[in-house]
């Protein structure tokens, strides 16, 4: 696929309790204030050389009693881009991804075994009823919606432009992981 980096999604954290059978609670949330929440990420993602996150445009908004859940993250010394939200492209770049492979058949989008809200909610999702070229927002598409945030970012479409912003220079022979790139903060 050109112009897009692999991606590999390998680990979230998601907030679904579950209920006295077992099951999931869908929309629960973690339970934690966004200040507190993006210290512990950052203190998790520093290690992995991720220090940017991409959010949804939403966390930017303002009320009386909040100045944005941006500026916590920003506090906590996170770089905050907000996302293209462009539902009916990132649907097309999603799909494009989970069915594209390198030369070699490895694909350009994979998911490890600690993404279980992803793996557990991606399957789930329906079309939208209303607009057949969209999910259902209707249904438990967060993990959905973050995916499709870092699939559209401009650090995934030119990856080696942002690595360069970044560090100043990179050469095709350095090895650099995904983390390096920035693409999540978990």
């Amino acid at each position: 696929m050109n112009g897009v980096a692999r991606m590999a999604l390998y680990c979230e954290w998601y907030g679904c309790a579950r209920d006295e059978k077992g099951g999931y609670i869908p929309d629960t949330g973690v339970k934690e204030g966004s200040l507190s929440l993006a210290k512990r990420a950052r203190e998790q993602s520093l290690s992995e050389g991720v220090d940017t996150i991409i959010v949804d445009p939403a966390v930017f908004g303002k009320n009386k009693n909040h100045p944005g859940l941006a500026e916590d993250f920003i506090s906590a010394g996170w770089k905050v881009i907000p996302a293209n939200k462009d539902r009916k492209n990132g649907l097309v770049m999603f799909h494009q991804m989970l069915q594209t492979t390198d030369q070699y058949c490895v694909p350009m989008l994979a998911f490890y075994s600690a993404c279980c809200g992803l793996i557990r909610t991606l399957p789930l999702l329906l079309t939208n009823l209303n607009d057949v070229e969209d999910v259902s927002t209707k249904m438990e598409d967060h993990s959905y919606d973050e995916t499709r945030y870092a699939i559209m970012s401009e650090i995934a479409k030119t990856p080696h432009r942002q690595i360069r912003k970044m560090n100043g220079s990179w050469k095709r022979t350095e090895r650099v992981r995904a983390g390096d790139w920035g693409l999540f903060g978990n």
